[in-house]
């Protein structure tokens, strides 16, 4: 670890997010080191690898092909629910990604359904919204991408989830 507390796999991850094109180069490497201590390592900002790849993905939503399958790989049920400084999840990034690029959502989609629980998906970050609030996000840059969106949405909109307000006050429902 350097003095950020970032290990070789943060680094890797880093530089996969930041540049896509290279993950062809880089994901053979970091699935080699992986293990499932040091993909649990924390950085300074309380980010494991999976956060920076997640907010990779959220930032770039293009390179969700490559890199939603080792996130598929090396998530677990108790890595999933790590929370970075600004107290989001790896499903908060990915939601991010879909409500910036709802393209990305048919790729990304299967991968937040697989890993959600009623406990993540109420998760609130640092601005108050849950991971619901980034997937309604999603619908209202891209309406026709609703039918992937909504059965999600259903399937956890419980009123606690559904009514949270964010920093803006807020709740779901005004996103949608």
């Amino acid at each position: 670890k350097d003095c950020d507390k970032r290990t070789v796999l943060h680094y890797l991850a880093k530089g996969i997010s930041e540049k896509p094109d290279a993950a062809n180069i880089l994901l053979p490497l970091l699935s080699e080191l992986t293990t499932q201590e040091n993909v649990n390592a924390k950085d300074c900002d309380q980010r494991t690898a999976l956060h920076y790849l997640a907010k990779g993905i959220s930032e770039k939503p293009d390179a969700a092909d490559k890199l939603s399958q080792f996130i598929s790989d090396h998530t677990t049920s108790g890595n999933v629910r790590a929370k970075d400084c600004n107290w989001r999840t790896i499903l908060h990034y990915l939601s991010m990604g879909i409500s910036k690029e709802p393209d990305a959502a048919y790729k990304l989609l299967p991968l937040i359904q697989y890993f959600a629980t009623r406990e993540i998906v109420k998760a609130r970050d640092c601005d108050g919204r849950n991971v619901l609030h980034y997937l309604a996000k999603g619908i209202t840059v891209k309406p026709d991408a609703a039918y992937e969106f909504l059965p999600l949405i259903q399937d956890f909109a419980r009123p606690e989830n559904v009514k949270a307000e964010d920093c803006d006050r807020r709740t779901v429902l005004h996103y949608l």
